[in-house]
């Protein structure tokens, strides 16, 4: 059975493929765990191949088994027949890293001032991190080298309070309009 999950901040789709109905659940709760996003199983499917699927819409692969949602894709998960498991949400709590990262609304108000001291750059090669792009595709989106990009995301992690892509792409996804619109 191959599933089609959607994040419901970022609109990335997963792929991916189980064995039965227990796998579908315990794969659906262990993507929860690793992400602040509810996800909303969007179809599964018994007869289409993982591969193939795959493969038709590479050119809107982010990462491993995460694509764009883009319309074509979406049109073609809505053609396919509807399951017991359409629109079933994920409501699981954090991870223990978001719980570190956030947690309280003290956190929450404390981690947007950090994020207000970023310069505009700064902010800038955050918000590439948190869509998954490699520091190459950063460089030639700003115009900027890539040790560039290596030193402001030095910086932004060390204003922040954070170690790596991780950790930021799950804070700017769960501070979502939190974060200041100036940027």
């Amino acid at each position: 059975m191959i599933y089609f999950m959607q994040a419901e901040n970022s609109k990335r789709i997963k792929v991916g493929r189980v064995k039965g109905e227990s796998s579908l659940m315990s794969r659906f709760r262990g993507l929860q765990t690793g992400s602040p996003e509810i996800l909303t199983c969007l179809k599964t499917s018994e007869v289409l191949d993982e591969t193939k699927t795959k493969n038709m819409f590479s050119h809107l692969r982010l990462h491993g088994e995460w694509f764009r949602a883009r319309k074509d894709f979406l049109r073609f998960i809505k053609k396919l027949p509807s399951t017991k498991y359409d629109g079933m949400k994920s409501y699981s709590a954090f991870s223990p890293l978001n719980s570190r990262l956030l947690g309280s609304e003290a956190r929450i108000r404390a981690t947007t001032a950090r994020i207000r001291t970023l310069t505009l750059r700064e902010y800038q090669v955050l918000k590439h991190v948190a869509n998954y792009k490699r520091n190459s595709q950063i460089s030639a989106a700003l115009h900027i080298t890539e040790q560039t990009v290596k030193n402001h995301l030095r910086a932004a992690y060390a204003k922040i309070g954070i170690s790596g892509r991780k950790e930021a792409h799950h804070l700017l996804v769960h501070l979502g309009g939190a974060v200041p619109k100036y940027y």
